[in-house]
């Protein structure tokens, strides 16, 4: 008798992309 076969695995989770860090003002011109 064949073994049971495993219930599929579940698709992995999409790894969402790294978020751009925050762009710091500006100097004041003086």
């Amino acid at each position: 008798m064949p073994p049971p076969t495993p219930p599929p695995k579940p698709p992995p989770l999409p790894i969402p992309p790294p978020t751009p860090p925050p762009i710091p003002p500006p100097p004041p011109l003086l």
